[in-house]
């Protein structure tokens, strides 16, 4: 076999010295029409000891293994390696590792960032389909993946962390915690509320974090989530995420009844209209909205009091912004409007939570993100049979590593 070719399949796989190619069988000359890629260690070369590094020789071999590597022009290529064992007086016989696959692995390390690209974009069993392997073999590496990206986790450095929800089957949920300090997805359970805080408690601790070091969470007005973080994470101070009180607003809104529009547009275009910040519209659609109030008087109200909520946030301290939203509650509790009066009896209980993100200005607006995300990973593979592979998925997804479709990492 000619060297320039050595050279360059030992490129592709990832070799480095002492191992070797010591010989290759194409498609026609394999008996199944496959790529096979034979590599040894040369006899007399002396080894590094895998437990204390020190150099021995070589005590004996394995059996034959064989690795899935990459195709090379739509020809499925294996990697077959017998893996010598060194003669170390101090420890014994221990296996050399491999340079190109994950200990106990069947695929090269290539292969694995191939599956873990196409898992990002399509579901795992068309992933599966396309590289003609199990499904199962497609989860169980990014199993692998998701512990090593959790093995890798030092969360000594976490200060201030978001939690939110999501939903694994309509019935399930899995609590989802970042860090706003990186913006990334730190820990992921089953469930929610106290056993889930308590979970994640655990968690830092064994990452080198402390429950105690943590300033700053941000949560929704779930009441499971308040007490959790209270009881083991007693010095942080909680802020309500502004997503979901604006969400909650808008939500008040669309629950008022209204009568006929009687105009020549459609009822999503008019509620578009409502949802939208007031100094975003459109000169077009302010005339529509004014036209639409003047029919439509409970409409009226409950627009300017969403209104009033919202601009909340444009306050300038925190003393002007309680002042505002203990008065905004107070005319929220008397309207006949029955959606803006229970919003008022949350608001009144939460208004320190509220207040809270005018000391630490955060919000919940990273993971809303990653849950965009999550619920295109949920939509595509129509479903997870297991709650762990919905839980690998977020740590892939929410890794924030680029790969590309060749294995490489994207340049940012």
């Amino acid at each position: 076999m000619p060297k320039d070719l050595e050279s360059f399949l030992a490129d592709c796989i990832g070799l480095r010295k002492p191992w070797e190619i010591c010989g290759v069988e194409g498609p026609s000359e394999s008996a199944d029409g496959n790529i096979h890629v034979r590599i040894r260690v040369p006899p007399s070369v002396r080894l590094p000891c895998p437990g204390c590094g020190r150099m021995c020789a070589c005590y004996d071999h394995s059996r034959e293994r064989v690795w899935r590597s990459t195709d090379i022009s739509a020809t499925y290529t294996y990697l077959h390696a017998e893996i010598p064992r060194t003669d170390c007086r101090t420890c014994g016989p221990l296996s050399v590792p491999v340079p190109w696959a994950r200990p106990g692995s069947r695929f090269t390390l290539m292969m694995e960032m191939m599956i873990l690209a196409l898992i990002m974009e399509m579901p795992q069993a068309t992933a599966a389909s396309m590289l003609h392997v199990n499904h199962k073999t497609v989860a169980a590496v990014a199993r692998r993946h998701a512990a090593g990206i959790i093995g890798m986790m030092d969360l000594r450095n976490v200060r201030r962390v978001g939690v939110d929800e999501r939903s694994f089957n309509g019935r399930d949920m899995v609590s989802v915690f970042v860090d706003h300090g990186t913006k990334r997805v730190i820990y992921a359970v089953p469930g929610r509320g106290s056993e889930a805080l308590a979970s994640f408690a655990a968690f830092l601790e064994e990452h080198g974090g402390r429950a105690h070091a943590v300033t700053d969470f941000t949560c929704d007005f779930s009441s499971a989530y308040i007490c959790g973080i209270k009881r083991h994470f007693k010095r942080a101070r909680i802020t309500a995420d502004r997503f979901h009180l604006v969400k909650m607003a808008n939500d008040a809104l669309c629950r008022v009844k209204c009568g006929t529009y009687g105009l020549a547009v459609t009822r999503t275009k008019i509620e578009y209209a409502l949802m939208a910040k007031a100094e975003d519209l459109g000169e077009e659609r302010r005339l529509m909205l004014s036209a639409v109030m003047e029919q439509n008087p409970q409409l009226d109200e409950a627009y300017k009091l969403k209104e009033s909520l919202c601009s909340f946030y444009s306050m300038g301290d925190r003393e002007t912004a309680e002042r505002h939203l203990r008065s905004w509650a107070y005319v929220a509790s008397h309207t006949k409007l029955r959606a803006f009066r229970a919003l008022a009896g949350t608001v009144s209980a939460h208004a320190e939570i509220i207040l809270n993100w005018f000391g630490s200005g955060l919000t919940n607006a990273r993971l809303e993100g990653i849950n965009c995300l999550l619920n295109e990973v949920r939509r595509r593979a129509r479903g997870f049979r297991r709650i762990g592979n919905f839980i690998d998925m977020i740590y892939v997804v929410a890794s924030r590593r680029r790969i590309d479709l060749h294995g490489r990492p994207r340049l940012r």
